[in-house]
């Protein structure tokens, strides 16, 4: 077997990464000292009973503050641990042309889109290995007669397609038991099943060296259970509004996990090896992330697993408003139903084995998924702020007030250098947008995962699994051609997405600012530093926090009214005549439009902003918010 060949990538981006970690280090002690101080402030601030409400509004706001702070705040802390983690920034190859490794690749299907399935198994047969050593095998969980028949068609000219469809049961566990079924089906098959498995969706589509650029990695150690390359996506609406690309996900978190040494598996197109698979008795069916719930048990025994940063895939996101949310909510429940099954990392036999970063990023990913709970309490908390007229913050003397302003600028100023850093990486408008897109659909997850909690007795919502991009949109949403007429989809959109509930609040949120902005105009003030702090601790404290809840919500909205558009998929391929497969055109970054540019516009007024702010600060004659009624 001859050895892999090593590429090495370019440096540039493994070195911005890592300087990431020192950015978000940054970030997290200022937030840290603010919140601390920010309550002891409210703490030493003295109140008569008349004013209890004042007080009321302070905590209320200081919830708000927390709801949208601590997703980011455990973001960073994520990254703070890849400090002195290796910099794994190498591509293999397989040379070995006659005798490699021999691989089962399954492709999981039921009921997409029967051309779609078809182009998967055809490129996944036309990938550059020698057919006697892998086998293609179709996991049809929906039971097409058709698709059945389309892959007999096809093994007449690839011999190494396989068709399978399971009986299924009451509790068949959709996708995890879709897995167990080919696992114990290769069994059957001549030469009995292959010391690796791989798996694509149905519609992700493989490049023609994805084996030979994966397998190399589970060669080099015996240890190492599963190697995953970034999904990528060819269908990414050109401006795409609702981040559906993943680029901060695949670009920047998971090499960051990978410096750390906790990768685990997080979706479509891997390949495990089959050993570890037998050391867990299969595909484990306790969450709907199978994926992520398989991978975390293989490193609780003691496996590893690797994130290889290269595209080797390319696959298709929801093609609609409502199936991207539904994907959403699925992930962030089973990241809980993993957490719970895993002891939330801390102890016991799941995670005996897990290293101190492995069991940090498991934890630290629950809580992520939990804190969409808070942050939608701290959008409620916003208008109800603006609407009661008293100061969002207080404090008990002149000096703390500067001291607590100072902390708020350092916070936003070390935010805003941790996103220059990732946008060396992603681009800056992604890097700015990926905090606007986690506030709107909070609310999306928070239903999803109390429904996913709730007791057995009581009404569950259960997700089954859909591959991306295979969900019936009959409003065609994105097709210019045949999207459905204005009120019908608008309709649709606003009532039983309810996006309707995102415009109310942008409604009263935008009132209440109006409604501050006349009171504070109809105050007396005795000097301009008065009028400059009644502004200030009334609606002006930095970061805006209700602009940044107003650019959020404004996402779903003006989706209902413009959504994005995307060609059909045949125009985004293009046949091989010599592969006999159809593969991306090319896979292009999202543009700009007006709403995208006034999301980064208003992030860049948020900092000129608290820049004019932090450079008036000092010179503020103070005086103490009691004073105000």
């Amino acid at each position: 077997m001859a050895k892999p060949d090593i590429v090495e990538l370019g440096r540039i981006k493994y070195r911005c990464l890592s300087i990431l970690p020192f950015t978000s280090l940054l970030s997290v002690v200022s937030l840290g000292l603010y919140l601390g101080y920010r309550v002891r402030c409210l703490a030493a601030s003295q109140f008569p009973a008349s004013d209890a409400y004042e007080q009321l509004n302070s905590w209320v706001y200081l919830v708000a503050e927390l709801g949208l702070f601590l997703p980011n705040f455990f973001n960073h802390l994520l990254r703070c641990l890849s400090i002195g983690g290796p910099m794994k920034a190498q591509h293999l190859r397989l040379l070995d042309k006659n005798d490699p490794p021999r691989v089962d690749l399954f492709i999981t299907c039921a009921g997409e889109d029967l051309d779609t399935i078809v182009n998967t198994a055809e490129a996944a047969c036309a990938i550059d290995y020698p057919t006697h050593r892998f086998r293609v095998i179709v996991l049809d969980d929906a039971g097409s007669k058709e698709l059945s028949h389309k892959i007999e068609n096809l093994k007449e000219s690839r011999e190494n397609v396989y068709y399978t469809a399971r009986k299924k049961t009451l509790n068949h566990h959709f996708k995890a038991g879709n897995l167990n079924h080919g696992y114990r089906y290769v069994e059957s098959l001549p030469g009995g099943p292959a010391p690796f498995i791989a798996a694509l969706d149905a519609d992700m589509i493989p490049d023609p060296k994805w084996l030979r650029a994966l397998i190399p990695h589970l060669m080099k150690d015996d240890n190492l259970a599963l190697a995953q390359p970034p999904q990528r996506f060819y269908d990414v609406p050109t401006h795409d509004p609702l981040l559906q690309g993943l680029d901060v996900n695949f670009k920047v978190t998971e090499p960051i996990k990978e410096m750390m040494g906790a990768t685990w598996c997080g979706g479509s197109g891997y390949i495990i090896r089959r050993a570890a698979l037998d050391s867990i008795d299969g595909y484990p069916t306790g969450s709907v992330g199978e994926d992520m719930y398989c991978s975390n048990i293989l490193l609780g025994k003691g496996w590893h697993a690797v994130y290889v940063d290269e595209s080797l895939q390319h696959g298709r996101v929801p093609d609609s408003y409502k199936a991207h949310v539904k994907q959403q909510g699925r992930w962030h429940v089973g990241r809980i139903q993993t957490a719970i099954a895993m002891r939330f990392y801390l102890f016991g036999d799941p995670s005996s084995k897990m290293g101190f970063r492995q069991r940090f990023a498991g934890l630290i990913y629950t809580l992520l998924s939990f804190t969409n709970i808070l942050t939608t309490l701290a959008l409620l908390a916003i208008p109800l702020s603006l609407w009661s007229g008293h100061p969002v913050v207080v404090y008990p003397s002149d000096r703390d007030l500067r001291n607590l302003l100072g902390l708020a600028i350092a916070c936003v100023t070390s935010e805003w250098l941790d996103d220059c850093v990732v946008s060396l990486v992603t681009g800056y408008r992604i890097a700015v947008a990926e905090g606007h897109a986690s506030y709107w659909i909070a609310p999306y997850h928070t239903a999803a995962i109390i429904g996913a909690l709730l007791p057995s007795w009581l009404q569950r919502k259960t997700f089954a699994f859909t591959a991306s991009g295979s969900s019936n949109d009959e409003f065609n949403e994105r097709d210019s051609t045949k999207i459905a007429p204005f009120s019908k989809r608008v309709g649709e959109l606003f009532w039983n997405s309810k996006i309707f509930l995102h415009l109310i609040y942008f409604t009263i949120c935008s009132a209440g600012i109006i409604r501050s902005v006349i009171m504070l105009s109809q105050r007396e003030h005795e000097t301009r530093a008065s009028l400059i702090e009644d502004f200030v601790i009334h609606f002006g404290w930095p970061p805006l926090l209700w602009l940044v809840c107003l650019n959020s919500v404004a996402i779903p909205i003006r989706y209902a009214f413009l959504p994005p558009t995307i060609p059909q998929r045949e125009q985004l391929l293009k046949r091989d005549p010599v592969l006999r497969a159809s593969y991306p055109k090319g896979v292009e970054s999202a543009g700009e439009d007006i709403l995208l540019f006034s999301q980064d516009l208003c992030y860049s007024l948020c900092m000129v902003y608290t820049t004019g702010l932090f450079l008036y600060a000092w010179n503020l004659s103070v005086r103490c918010p009691q004073s105000h009624n």
